[in-house]
C-alpha cells in the first residue's frame, strides 16, 4: 500500500512538472512573436533620434559686425546704382544710350547690321481722323502717329510681354495698333508701311525667328526696347500716364538700362555669399541657419539701396532714374526671409512633436520592460518551488525507503536471514540507485539541466541551498 502510494505522489508531480514546462513553452512562444516588443521600439527611438539631429532649429543672431557689413555693402551698392543712371552723364549706361559716344557707337552698330526693314513692328506712318474715319495721313497733321525715334515706347508690338502680338502681326503681315483721339481710343491697323508698301506675310516659324532678330537689334539700339509691360502705360487711358511713358523712354529708361542695373544687387549678393561662408566656415551652424542670415543680410543692403534711389527719383524728379530691378530683388528677399522664418517655425513644430512621440515610446519602452521582468518574476517564483517539491520529493523517498531497508537489514541479522530479492525490489522503486550516493545529486543535476532552457536563474545556487541544507 505504502509503495502505491509513492508511486501515486511521484505520478502527480510529474503531472505538476509537465503541466509548469507547458506553460513555460506557450509564455516563451509568446514572447518570441510579440505586437510590439521593446526591440521593436528601440529601432523606432534610433529611427526618431535621427530624425531630430537632422532637424536644424539652430538661429545666427545679427550683430555688430553684420551691421557693418551691411553698412559697407549698401555703400558698393549705391556706388553701383549711380555708374548705371542712365541720368548720370558719366555713367555706363548713359554712353550706351548715347550713339555719339564710343560705347554707344558700338551698341548702335550692332543694331544697324541686322536687316530687319519693312516689317509690320516698325511702322512710322500716322492716322488722321476724317469724319469718323481714320485714315493713313500723308500731310503734317497726325492725330495718330507712330513715327520717330521713340516709336517703340508707342507700339504694342516692343513690349517684350506682348510677343504672341508681334508674331502674329509678322505672321499676317498687318500692323495692329491703336491711339487715342479727343479721349477716345480708337484701334488702327495697316497692311502697308507708311510709303505705301505691302508687309510680307510669312508662316508662324518665319514669323518667330523675325520677331527674336528684330528684338534682338532693337536692343542695342540706341534708344533700347522699352522696359517689359510699359506698353500699358503708354496706352492708358490717363494722358498723364502717357506721357510719363514716353518721357522716360526718351530719357534712357530702356530694357539695356534696366539689365544693367542689375550688376548692384548682384555685386551685393555674391559679396554676402562669400561674407557668410568665410565668416562661419568653421562654426557648426546648419546649412538652414546660414542661408537664413545670408537672406537677412541681403534684404537689409538690397533695402538700403532701393530705399536710396527712390529718395534720389523724387529730390532729382527723375523718374528714369529708378532701379526696377533692385526693387523687385528686395521684395523677392522679403518673401525669402518671410519663408525662412515659416520653414523654422515648422522645423521647431517638427521637432517639439517627434520629441513627444519618442519620450511617449521610452515610457512605453520601460513599461514592457517592467511588464516583462514582473512576469518573468512570479514565474521563476513558481519554478523554484516545483523545483523545492521534487527535490523534498526525491530526498522524502530516500529517507523512507533507507528507513525500511534499515529496519529490514536489522530484523534479518537478528534472525541470520537477509532477504536480497525483497531488498532488491525496493531498491527498484527508487528513482536512484542506492548503492551510489553520488546519483542523487547527478539526479538532480540534470533535472536542473531541464529547466535551464527556460530561464536564466543560477540552479547550482538552487540545488545547493536547497538540496545540500
Amino acid at each position: 500500500m505504502q509503495a502505491k502510494n509513492n508511486l501515486l505522489q511521484k505520478e502527480c508531480m510529474q503531472d505538476a512538472l509537465m503541466t509548469y514546462q507547458q506553460d513555460v513553452s506557450t509564455f516563451q512562444k509568446n514572447v518570441e512573436t510579440p505586437s510590439l516588443s521593446p526591440m521593436d521600439i528601440d529601432f523606432e527611438l534610433s529611427a526618431i533620434q535621427k530624425e531630430l539631429d537632422n532637424i536644424a532649429t539652430d538661429i545666427i543672431h545679427f550683430d555688430k559686425i553684420d551691421a557693418g557689413f551691411v553698412f559697407i555693402n549698401a555703400i558698393i551698392g549705391v556706388l553701383l546704382d549711380f555708374c548705371m543712371d542712365p541720368a548720370n552723364a558719366n555713367g555706363l549706361a548713359y554712353a550706351l544710350n548715347n550713339k555719339n559716344t564710343k560705347l554707344g557707337e558700338w551698341c548702335n552698330s550692332i543694331h544697324e547690321k541686322i536687316d530687319h526693314k519693312n516689317n509690320p513692328m516698325d511702322f512710322q506712318g500716322g492716322f488722321t481722323r476724317d469724319g469718323e474715319t481714320i485714315i493713313h495721313g500723308s500731310g503734317s497733321h497726325r492725330d495718330i502717329s507712330f513715327g520717330g525715334g521713340d516709336h517703340r515706347v508707342r507700339t504694342y508690338d516692343h513690349d517684350i510681354i506682348r510677343f504672341w502680338h508681334a508674331i502674329k502681326d509678322y505672321h499676317d503681315g498687318v500692323f495692329r495698333d491703336g491711339g487715342y483721339v479727343d479721349g477716345q481710343f480708337i484701334e488702327v491697323v495697316s497692311k502697308v508701311n507708311s510709303r505705301g508698301t505691302p508687309f510680307e506675310q510669312s508662316s508662324w516659324t518665319e514669323a518667330f525667328v523675325k520677331y527674336c532678330s528684330h528684338m534682338f537689334a532693337d536692343f542695342f539700339s540706341s534708344k533700347g526696347l522699352p522696359c517689359p509691360g510699359e506698353s500699358f502705360l503708354s496706352h492708358a487711358s490717363n494722358r498723364n500716364l502717357r506721357i510719363l511713358a514716353s518721357d522716360t523712354y526718351k530719357e534712357g529708361l530702356n530694357m539695356r538700362t534696366q539689365v544693367l542695373q542689375t550688376i548692384p544687387f548682384i555685386v551685393m549678393d555674391a559679396i554676402t555669399v562669400g561674407y557668410v561662408k568665410l565668416r562661419y566656415i568653421n562654426d557648426t551652424y546648419s546649412k538652414e541657419a546660414q542661408n537664413a542670415k545670408k537672406h537677412l543680410l541681403q534684404l537689409l543692403t538690397n533695402a538700403l539701396v532701393s530705399a536710396i534711389n527712390v529718395g534720389k527719383v523724387v529730390i532729382t524728379e527723375q523718374p528714369q532714374s529708378i532701379n526696377l530691378p533692385i526693387i523687385v530683388h528686395t521684395i523677392r528677399l522679403v518673401a525669402s526671409c518671410v519663408k525662412d522664418k515659416i520653414d523654422y517655425n515648422q522645423r521647431v513644430i517638427n521637432k517639439m512633436s517627434l520629441d513627444a512621440i519618442r519620450t511617449q515610446l521610452l515610457g512605453l519602452q520601460t513599461y514592457l520592460v517592467i511588464g516583462q521582468e514582473a512576469y518573468y518574476e512570479t514565474q521563476e517564483r513558481e519554478k523554484i518551488h516545483a523545483i523545492e517539491m521534487v527535490l523534498q520529493y526525491h530526498l522524502t523517498e530516500r529517507k523512507n525507503i533507507t528507513d525500511r531497508l534499515m529496519k529490514l537489514v536489522q530484523n534479518q541479522e537478528k534472525e541470520n536471514n537477509v532477504d536480497f530479492h525483497e531488498m532488491e525490489l525496493m531498491t527498484e522503486s527508487l528513482p536512484i540507485d542506492l548503492g551510489n550516493e553520488e546519483q542523487l545529486p547527478c539526479v538532480m543535476e540534470r533535472c536542473l539541466v531541464q529547466y535551464n532552457r527556460y530561464t536564466q536563474l543560477d540552479y547550482q545556487n538552487i540545488y545547493n541551498n536547497v538540496y545540500l541544507k
